[in-house]
């Protein structure tokens, strides 16, 4: 691997990394390096991977290949050069135009041709105005059906007080909504330095009672319908 030599330590050590790169890095003695060595060279280093990181075992310069550069002589064959001039054009000759034509008698005689042409060409039906078509009727708004809460009611007067509260939480938010309510009483009470109330047990009675809400909830919105 090579290596950037990047600082020197009084102890007897330097610190490196990989050349080009951030990682990897590490530390090695100082007596690995070769004679003259300075921070910024780059080394040829043999490295080991352990538990510990990298450790360098050995250090060499880097040997740098030479090209070789292979140049050609282009001679030339020593006549003097004669750079050759070529002109291309596509353009056709045109006859000379008679200057005479393009008199004032000329432009006069178009003006009287096209003046007699726009008086004596007939001119066509003028186009009638179309009015624009009547706007389309407003289609009414439906009507918003407003369920009642018989069968709803019905379900929470037949429910206990405390089943009750449980229960119209859940109408308003299912379990989620009964979950956050308990979770704010309990920190509540722990305010207060009171038990806290049993969240899964509560819950529970929520899952049981929530299809006779549902139905109930259901029944509502028919009777709304019809």
């Amino acid at each position: 691997m090579d290596i950037e030599v990047t600082s020197t330590r009084q102890d007897g050590s330097f610190t490196w990394r990989q050349a080009g790169a951030k990682a990897p890095r590490g530390t090695g003695a100082t007596g690995l390096l070769p004679d003259g060595s300075k921070v910024g060279d780059v080394l040829r280093a043999e490295i080991e991977i352990d538990m510990d990181g990298p450790v360098v075992l050995s250090i060499a310069p880097v040997t740098k290949r030479e090209r070789n550069v292979t140049l050609l002589a282009v001679t030339g064959s020593g006549a003097d050069f004669k750079p050759v001039t070529e002109i291309s054009t596509n353009k056709r000759s045109k006859p000379p135009r008679d200057k005479s034509a393009r008199g004032k008698g000329g432009r006069g005689d178009r003006r009287e041709r096209s003046g007699a042409a726009g008086d004596g060409a007939p001119r066509g039906p003028r186009r009638e105005f179309t009015p624009p078509p009547p706007a389309l009727p407003k289609r009414p708004r439906a009507t918003r059906l407003r369920p009642g809460n018989v069968h709803r009611t019905a379900v929470l007067e037949a429910l206990k007080p405390e089943e009750r509260v449980l229960a119209e939480k859940a109408l308003e938010g299912g379990i989620g909504a009964v979950r956050q309510a308990v979770k704010a009483q309990n920190e509540r009470l722990k305010k207060d330095g009171k038990p806290e109330i049993n969240a899964n047990a509560l819950v529970d009675l929520v899952v049981e009672m929530l299809p006779r809400l549902r139905v109930a909830e259901w029944r509502d919105s028919v009777d709304a319908v019809e």
